[in-house]
């Protein structure tokens, strides 16, 4: 394995032995001296022992000039942060099949949930509120019962849905009216979420029951697919 003094490159204890700080950036340097295709990148990075995502990530926010991605990371503002992509006024974005585009966009701030999805979160959701109520701060507390009271109102609006026609459009004004959740700040509550990350709280909450006791039932798309 390459590293700048003939030892080992230090890996943090329990992480993935492939995200390793300096082979990583001797791997970048590496791949911006010429064009390379994928499999060269990996069979690089292998050589190393890095991982070829950040190496290329590194190399993107590094020297990238000229990019080709899919629609999702060009339109979704918190990928291209992730990967270090900054589309400013020097930028030229240039789509492909434009035609595509609203789709791609309606696919990427859409997302599914069944009526299965919601009771699990919500017991899932309950059960940590339970567990961890005394400790949470006034907000967090706030917030997760602003959440809860959110799934409530949606599975009791889906239940009266059976037997109503399948498919149908609303305005978002409307749909919250109907499953009377238009007194709560959606976004908000999403900031909430997002910031506190508190799906993967809930998902990691989950697992360790499952494991340990066998509690609840949930299966990591339950959670990432409502919360």
């Amino acid at each position: 394995m390459w590293s700048t003094d003939g030892s080992s490159t230090t890996r943090s204890s329990g992480g993935c032995v492939y995200f390793a700080e300096d082979a990583i950036k001797h791997v970048r340097d590496e791949i911006l001296t010429h064009v390379h295709d994928i499999e060269e990148v990996v069979s690089d990075a292998r050589r190393s022992e890095a991982c070829p995502y950040f190496v290329t990530r590194s190399a993107i926010q590094r020297t990238g000039q000229f990019l080709i991605l899919p629609y999702n990371v060009v339109l979704h503002k918190p990928t291209r942060d992730s990967i270090g992509i900054d589309l400013n006024e020097n930028c030229v974005v240039i789509f492909d099949e434009a035609h595509n585009v609203m789709d791609a966009i309606i696919d990427i701030h859409s997302a599914k949930m069944s009526y299965e999805n919601m009771v699990t979160v919500l017991e899932a959701t309950m059960t940590y509120h339970e567990k961890y109520a005394q400790r949470l701060r006034s907000k967090n507390l706030y917030y997760i019962r602003q959440l809860m009271t959110v799934l409530r109102h949606l599975i009791a609006f889906s239940a009266a849905e059976v037997g109503h026609p399948a498919m149908a459009a609303e305005a978002v004004s409307e749909f919250q009216f109907k499953a009377k959740i238009d007194n709560i700040n959606v976004f908000k509550l999403l900031r909430f979420i997002d910031e506190t990350k508190f799906a993967q709280k809930i998902q990691g909450f989950t697992d360790s029951r499952v494991e340990t006791q066998g509690q609840l039932k949930a299966g990591r798309s339950d959670i990432y697919s409502v919360v």
